[in-house]
């Protein structure tokens, strides 16, 4: 659903999809074009090494912000610490959450509000750290 949304272009560096592991689903949208794999050469290692200092962040975290900074691009994340620190970097407009890729999707109509919450409760049922929501909040 998230990846043929006409307002996001999805992207994915090199250390996102190593913490992935073997996650099919992130291979096969690669492989089918509907996220693009970046190359990390693209960062210098300078600014990746001072934003990890600056923020204290997980490997992957920092790749986003960095893509981010270097790149012009928005970031996706639910990490609290991850989320302050694009905002201080590239400011709160350039940034969503799960949250607010499924209130997008209800809005244009590519889920409905109870195929949202389903999925929300599944993440949630995962161990997924979001905030408490109503099936409500999703419209």
């Amino acid at each position: 659903m998230v990846l043929n949304l006409p307002e996001f272009e999805l992207n994915v560096g090199p250390l996102v999809v190593q913490e992935c592991g073997e996650l099919e689903a992130l291979h096969d949208a690669v492989r089918a074009g509907s996220v693009r794999a970046l190359d990390d050469s693209v960062l210098g290692a300078n600014l990746f090494e001072l934003l990890r200092r600056k923020y204290h962040l997980g490997l992957g975290e920092t790749e986003c912000i960095a893509f981010a900074v270097v790149l012009g691009m928005g970031v996706c994340t639910d990490d609290r610490r991850a989320r302050d620190a694009v905002t201080m970097e590239i400011g709160a407009t350039r940034l969503i959450g799960t949250i607010g890729l499924l209130k997008h999707c209800v809005a244009l109509k590519v889920l409905t509000t109870a195929q949202a919450f389903a999925a929300y409760r599944k993440m949630i049922t995962a161990g997924a750290f979001l905030p408490v929501m109503r099936e409500q909040d999703f419209n």
